[in-house]
């Protein structure tokens, strides 16, 4: 197990650090394989807040603080209903099941929605003709924070979301991941918030020494990150994001992710 979570934490944190997500969709099904479910969403909150906290300690002086203010107050109160929402675990108990080429997929009606989104705004967004006219306003701002924040206090799939709307502000790299980064913490603070009741009841299912494992490898994977971010340019990291939006969205209605 713990070679497992080393590998898919260090990774993760690598890739989460340029594209904004990555960590939680990919620690939430590796924890998911040996903690029940709604333990697993609290484990992976709680090193995702620790992860973010990493790197916002290296790029503090980047933060777009406009952004963030119309972005993050409407991220923090979606992320408080979403999480309301898991603790009650209504959604996603709807599951689907696909049959594609002889191969069986289940997947949930979060998963789904979300995938489908994901996917509508990353094909936007890499035709030219409807990306132009598609402008980031300050009330679009606000409702992809409120999305961002609900769907990541939920099911903890927030970064894909809030990259989505993000790549569109036209903020450069740093920028772009300072800012994230610190919804991200945003984020995770209110919903953890609201899991703690639930954390401090049935304390004896989580394993810390697994948390603490996940959070050492991932934060090599920030210091990763730090050393090659000057290697890539805007561009770069907007096709990176978009591409692995597209592939994200689909895993997750198939219901890989």
């Amino acid at each position: 197990m713990e070679i497992v979570i080393i590998i898919a934490a260090l990774f993760a944190s690598i890739l989460t650090f340029f594209s904004g997500f990555g960590l939680g969709t990919i620690l939430l099904p590796v924890f998911s394989i040996f903690f029940e479910l709604q333990v697993a969403i609290a484990m992976t909150a709680i090193v995702h807040l620790f992860n973010n906290l990493f790197k916002i300690s290296f790029l503090t002086k980047d933060i777009n603080w406009r952004v963030f203010q119309k972005f993050g107050i409407t991220a923090f109160i979606g992320a408080i209903l979403g999480a309301f929402l898991m603790n009650n675990l209504v959604v996603q108990n709807i599951i689907y099941d696909f049959n594609i080429f002889n191969h069986q997929f289940n997947s949930s009606l979060i998963q789904i929605t979300i995938g489908l989104l994901i996917i509508i705004f990353a094909v936007i967004d890499l035709l030219p003709n409807l990306s132009d006219k598609l402008k980031l306003t300050d009330n679009s701002m606000r409702l992809g924070g409120f999305i961002s924040g609900f769907f990541g206090g939920l099911s903890g799939h927030q970064g894909a979301l809030r990259s989505m709307f993000l790549i569109k502000s036209g903020l450069e790299k740093t920028a772009f991941i300072a800012t994230g980064v610190m919804i991200g913490v945003v984020i995770d603070l209110s919903r953890l918030f609201v899991y703690s009741n639930s954390i401090f009841q049935n304390i004896e299912k989580y394993d810390f020494r697994i948390i603490l494992i996940a959070l050492i490898s991932s934060s090599i994977g920030v210091l990763i990150g730090i050393n090659l971010l000057k290697k890539v340019t805007i561009e770069f990291l907007k096709y990176l994001v978009l591409l692995f939006l597209v592939i994200f969205g689909l895993l997750m209605i198939l219901g890989i992710v």
